[in-house]
């Protein structure tokens, strides 16, 4: 082992960070998912370098146990991973992933498996919630349905936690993030978007059937009937949005009126007939 394995191991090519530059890759999905959208808008679109954390000790460790991790991995559950790979939405040119192994065994597609370096003292459900999207993310990519969520804790413990395909969450996780690249493409900045939390419990919860309750039905009906219309709503909402350009600060017609407020974010009314 040399110092400049290590290095090599760390510092990242700038065609490497070019290439982040791109699109939205698994890690940014998270960030857009907890509403961190301006700040990852500014990295975007070169309005601020990303911060160097090659000397953060965390991201050293991280880095430089990502092997080890995989040789854990295999050991404790008899498989054989192979490397890695970068993987291209099939059908959004600016979502792609970059996995950390893939069981051999598995597939086609691959299962995937990430590989997490984290505190002794972080409970297992706030590891599995905080990077659930993430694994989506690489679930809608590549097409797995699957991810393995390798989990060393401090020194002490190694954990591995299956995280399955969720065609909902890959849903709103895809038009999340054709929302953001929006604003990359048309250079505009983002609103605080509110965060999409996610509640991973890991322990015995019970599974409550709700066929009895009568609020219950009525409320799923409702929702039912009216989710397909809030769902073309909000393309409406994407497409009219998008033919706004980047120096227009307030379009009007067929009875809207759209704003662009000192942020730059764009507002949608609907315009009243005082008369």
């Amino acid at each position: 082992m040399t110092i400049a394995s290590v290095e090599a191991t760390i510092h990242k090519p700038a065609s490497w960070h070019t290439e982040r530059g791109k699109g939205v890759g698994s890690s940014d999905a998270g960030k857009i998912m907890a509403g961190e959208w301006f700040a990852l808008w500014k990295h975007k679109t070169g309005r601020e370098e990303p911060k160097d954390l090659s000397d953060v000790i965390p991201v050293i460790i991280g880095s430089w146990t990502e092997n080890l991790n995989g040789w854990i991995y295999q050991r404790r559950c008899g498989v054989t991973l192979i490397a890695g790979r970068r993987v291209q939405h099939p059908d959004f040119e600016f979502m792609s992933a970059e996995t950390d192994f893939e069981e051999e065994e598995t597939g086609p597609p691959p299962d995937i498996v990430e590989c997490k370096h984290v505190s002794h003292f972080i409970k297992p459900e706030t590891v599995v919630s905080r990077y659930y999207y993430q694994c989506q993310h690489q679930m809608s990519c590549s097409g797995a349905n699957r991810v393995y969520l390798s989990v060393i804790f401090g020194t002490t413990a190694w954990e591995r936690f299956e995280i399955e395909r969720d065609n909902e969450a890959i849903g709103l996780l895809e038009a999340r993030c054709g929302e953001f690249w929006a604003h990359v493409i048309h250079d505009t900045p983002p609103p605080d978007m509110p965060a999409e939390p996610v509640e991973i419990a890991l322990d015995d919860m019970k599974v409550e059937d709700m066929t009895g309750s009568n609020a219950w039905a009525n409320n799923a009906v409702g929702w039912l009937e009216t989710n397909e219309a809030f769902m073309e709503h909000k393309a409406h909402e994407k497409e009219l949005k998008g033919l706004i350009e980047a120096d227009v600060k307030h379009a009007h017609g067929h009875g809207l009126q759209v704003s662009r407020a000192k942020n730059g974010a764009l507002r949608i009314k609907e315009m009243k007939n005082d008369a």
